[in-house]
């Protein structure tokens, strides 16, 4: 179980983005990650009551991965924070724990790991209308900047300031 701080984000089945089928059916709504994110390892913490978490990171540049101690995100005005039911490794994360030459030429340490979950919304920013608390979530990792010129005509998923969550930025083994 975790805590991810997401952006709550509308699923345009036309952007050719990868999203999940349910997604595309309106079954789960769709979530855009925000700057900050982790997973809360221990089940047993109620909901909002520690302030620090466990967290899957590569912290240098060599083979392997740290299990470290950091801090539950803050949301802000736009943000979803969602506790994390399930999280999948992914063959992109066994690419960064061998740090093979992929990982070597894209993942600038440290990161936390992890791109693909589910769960359910603990709280979310005053701002936020699109889920509310006890919402069942996942999220798409790709984050576009919403700017450039492939964004505003409608092709985020070739934006080009994109953004992977936990490859470029923290992910969800936190």
């Amino acid at each position: 179980m975790g805590r991810s701080v997401l952006r709550p984000y509308r699923w345009h089945a036309g952007l050719g983005n990868g999203g999940d089928w349910a997604h595309q059916r309106g079954e789960i709504p769709m979530l855009r990650w925000g700057s900050a994110l982790g997973i809360v390892l221990d089940p047993e913490l109620p909901s909002l009551m520690a302030n620090t978490m466990k967290a899957l990171r590569k912290v240098q540049a060599a083979r392997g991965l740290s299990l470290e101690k950091t801090v539950v995100p803050a949301i802000g005005p736009t943000d979803v924070l969602v506790r994390v039911r399930t999280a999948s490794i992914c063959g992109t994360d066994l690419h960064i724990y061998g740090w093979d030459r992929w990982s070597q030429g894209r993942i600038k340490p440290p990161v936390t790991l992890g791109h693909e979950f589910c769960g359910v919304v603990e709280n979310v920013g005053d701002e936020v209308t699109a889920v509310k608390a006890g919402d069942f979530v996942s999220a798409e990792m790709h984050v576009n900047c919403g700017h450039c010129r492939q964004c505003r005509i409608g092709e985020a998923h070739v934006c080009q300031n994109l953004k992977i969550i936990g490859i470029d930025q923290d992910g969800a083994f936190a």
